[in-house]
Parts: structure tokens; sequence; C-alpha cells
């Protein structure tokens, strides 16, 4: 993707016509916007992975589990 971007990067730098211009700079925007969510999207899922994995790691560690009740709510 990276590679993609650069290679715009040169073609929208060696155009002279500002309508190519403009939609060089559209997918330039475009395909950076891409990578990043894709990043922040595999992030993402990686932390949340993590956390899971830490809390049953927790779990089973302290002989804690997991209970169900009827939620209360504190009021300050």
């Amino acid at each position: 993707m990276v590679q993609e971007i650069e290679a715009l990067c040169e073609k929208l730098n060696s155009t002279e016509d500002e309508d190519e211009q403009r939609a060089l700079e559209e997918d330039i925007t475009g395909k950076a916007r891409a990578a990043s969510t894709c990043y922040l999207s595999t992030l993402m899922v990686h932390s949340l992975i993590d956390l899971v994995a830490l809390l049953v790691w927790d779990l089973r560690g302290s002989g804690r589990t997991i209970t169900t009740g009827k939620p209360t709510l504190s009021t300050p």
C-alpha cells in the first residue's frame, strides 16, 4: 500500500494538469485513509485479544470465577 501511495505522489509531482492533480490527491488521500483504518482495526483486534488473554490468565491464576448476578447501581 505504501508503494502505491509513493507511486501516486511521484505521478502527482510530475503532473501539470490541475484536474488530474486533484484526482491524484483524492486517490492518495483515499489510500492513506484505507491504510490507517486497516492498521487501526488490526491494532484494536490485537489489543482486545491481549486483554482477553490477560483476564483469562488472571482468573485461572487466582482461582476466581466469573459470577453472574443482578447488577447493582451505586448512586453518589
